[in-house]
């Protein structure tokens, strides 16, 4: 049974909000809008998502309230938009991770979801670590 959620959107760029960068002169500040301010949740889960996902171009970000803060080098102009792509995906596993969080918490861990998980564990294999000390 799916959990109504309202997914977090980026709406566009406030051109008003372009700056110098404080933690380094070489880098644009500049705010991308959110279709709302998201939960601190999913704020949690985006920077999980965002810190262990590699990519090539990985700049600082934060998040306040309906605004993510980007400090972009200009340099990498080039790249923005696979960075933004980049941005989307990190957001769409956010979402998801409410989503399933949201669900867990209105209807616990119903039985179904044991037995899905019993039959994970009974496929796990163990034989790579049959000789291994700890």
């Amino acid at each position: 049974m799916r959990v109504v959620y309202k997914n977090v959107a980026m709406v566009g760029v406030d051109l008003d909000s372009l700056d110098e960068s404080e933690d380094n002169h070489e880098a644009i500040e500049f705010d991308i809008m959110l279709s709302h301010v998201p939960d601190p949740k999913w704020v949690e889960e985006f920077e999980i998502a965002y810190r262990q996902t590699p990519h090539p171009i990985k700049p600082p970000l934060s998040i306040a309230e309906d605004r993510m803060t980007i400090a972009f080098l200009p340099r990498y102009s080039d790249e923005l938009q696979d960075y933004i792509d980049f941005l989307q995906t990190i957001m769409d596993r956010a979402d998801e991770e409410v989503r399933m969080t949201l669900a867990i918490q209105k209807h616990g861990h119903m039985a179904e979801h044991i037995n899905e998980f019993r039959e994970t564990l009974k496929d796990l294999d163990f034989s790579k670590t049959a000789g291994s000390t700890c």
